[in-house]
């Protein structure tokens, strides 16, 4: 796999990304500084040496996403936690596009996934950045696995 993703986000924004990552998903994730520029980095371990690498920069460099160009797949192992705390926050997203509708518990536990799209900073509610993650039960992840 890919050792890291760097996304583009804007000035001030990397408290809060580690905030959420901490929050939602107990991740390991923490402030840093860019080892080119010294800029501020959030970066969050998703798994054996990767990354997933948030760098502040100025929002001319910001590209624009839209909720249907790109995802993220996170494994977790704290499935009904993150939906729970997903869903009370209003961070699960539902699209007609996708056979997993996952906005009921019911539909997510069938499906073993749900989606987010937006990225909130835990302390205050306000959206942070955009991105879609389809969070994966990892132990479905493993079952489909043959070793």
């Amino acid at each position: 796999g890919l050792p890291f993703l760097e996304i583009f986000v804007r000035f001030g924004s990397c408290p809060k990304i580690v905030r959420f990552y901490q929050t939602y998903y107990k991740a390991y994730a923490e402030e840093a500084v860019h080892p080119d520029d010294g800029g501020a980095i959030a970066k969050v371990h998703v798994g054996i040496n990767q990354f997933l690498i948030f760098r502040e920069v100025a929002d001319d460099l910001i590209p624009t996403f839209t909720k249907d160009k790109w995802h993220i797949c996170i494994y977790i192992t704290d499935f009904s936690g993150v939906y729970k705390k997903a869903i009370a926050d209003g961070v699960v997203y539902h699209s007609d596009l996708h056979i997993d509708k996952g906005l009921t518990w019911e539909e997510a536990k069938s499906a073993n996934q749900f989606r987010t799209l937006k990225m909130i900073d835990p302390k205050t509610g306000e959206q942070q950045f955009t991105l879609m993650m389809v969070e994966l039960l990892l132990k479905f992840m493993l079952a489909s696995i043959n070793f």
